[in-house]
């Protein structure tokens, strides 16, 4: 393989085709080899970010199982397990649920946002539209009514009214809702969801859906501070969930 040097060198001034290729090659290499040096390194210490937010199982999680017109399959009740052990840990949570359109991820987020909150944390769910936002409110808004369970949601767009933002922050700030769903309207505009007294800025950190790369995070009373959570950053030990579509392209 050619150096770095003869690489670059080749790339401008190919004395054939056959070097510029094997030069393109070698810049191509490193590129990705830098890329995925740095996807283990984060991996790695997100794998020892130390859970400052242990969750266990309620009995709220076992009757709304048991309540649900359909059984869970053989895959989501694997997944379920995983989140439960996962959020309880030693460590936080950074998991990616990936599966077709329709497999059940979704209703594995609403389960460890029900954990969330019956451990008396708040939690967030992300969707990348509004209308899907609006979708996943009115479907849990089902849930609450139909199956009694814990969660006390609200509904955060961009599109809202300042007034009616200002009523679901002062909601989400007072813990009285415990469940905040909604576009990136949760972690943008003016500097996300400000929670006061919490030692920092706080914002709704989301359990986002249907993109790839979909974040969620939890946190009790007051969500986490800022876009990202890299293990150093102030966010470091929330729980994390991501869902994704598997899907090919022709």
């Amino acid at each position: 393989m050619l150096s770095h040097r003869e690489a670059v060198n080749s790339l401008h001034f190919p004395e054939n085709r056959e070097e510029l290729l094997a030069a393109r090659n070698r810049i191509v290499f490193e590129e990705f080899f830098s890329f995925l040096l740095v996807l283990r390194k984060n991996k790695d210490l997100a794998a020892k970010t130390e859970n400052h937010f242990p969750m266990y199982e309620t009995a709220d999680t076992v009757r709304f199982l048991e309540q649900l017109p359909f059984p869970l399959t053989k895959a989501q009740k694997k997944v379920w397990g995983e989140l439960r052990e996962d959020m309880g840990s030693p460590y936080a949570m950074n998991r990616l649920i990936q599966g077709d359109v329709g497999s059940g991820k979704t209703i594995l987020a609403v389960l460890a946002l029900l954990m969330c909150a019956a451990n008396g944390y708040q939690g967030a769910m992300m969707a990348p539209t509004e209308v899907l936002a609006v979708q996943h409110f009115e479907t849990i808004s089902g849930y609450v009514e139909k199956y009694g369970i814990a969660f006390r949601p609200v509904l955060l767009t961009g599109s809202m009214t300042a007034k009616e933002k200002r009523e679901a922050y002062a909601k989400i700030a007072s813990g009285e809702a415990n469940l905040i769903i909604g576009t990136h309207a949760l972690i943008q505009g003016k500097g996300g969801i400000f929670f006061p007294g919490t030692g920092g800025n706080g914002r709704a950190a989301p359990f986002r859906s249907k993109t790839a790369g979909d974040t969620g995070r939890q946190r009790k009373r007051t969500p986490c501070t800022g876009h990202e959570c890299h293990p150093h950053s102030p966010d470091a030990g929330h729980h994390f969930i991501r869902r994704s579509e598997s899907f090919c392209r022709g």
